[in-house]
């Protein structure tokens, strides 16, 4: 299954030096968009995925253009809140998606995080 979410705000970056506050409030916000985001693209009353122990996800970052884009792990870390949205929104546990996979790809107008979850459903 494919999710299409928003780009994650600078703010989440672990590089960000800002208010815990600050960082908090975006955090809850990225979060309730991507669970917002799942829902609406995904048929989360399936239950197909809470029986699996793990199941392979790739996140693919198509970054804002013209915005240089931040190193892959920094994307990863601020990718934690909505990758915890998705769980929520599907109704699982975040640690059963491993292995974990993250490309960068090409700009693409104002960012968006791909995130395909191989669990063998549509």
């Amino acid at each position: 299954m494919r999710i299409d979410l928003p780009w994650p705000s600078g703010i989440l970056s672990p590089n960000a030096r800002v208010h815990w506050r600050t960082s908090a409030r975006a955090k809850s916000v990225y979060r309730r968009a991507c669970w917002v985001a799942t829902l609406q693209q995904i048929d989360c009353s399936k239950n197909f995925l809470r029986e699996i122990q793990s199941v392979p996800v790739t996140i693919d970052f198509a970054p804002p253009g013209g915005r240089k884009v931040r190193d892959l792990d920094n994307l990863v870390a601020a990718m934690k809140s909505g990758l915890d949205g998705v769980a929520d929104a599907l109704r699982v546990d975040d640690a059963i998606f491993q292995p974990l996979t993250a490309v960068v790809s090409a700009p693409a107008g104002k960012g968006k995080v791909i995130v395909t979850i191989m669990s063998g459903e549509p």
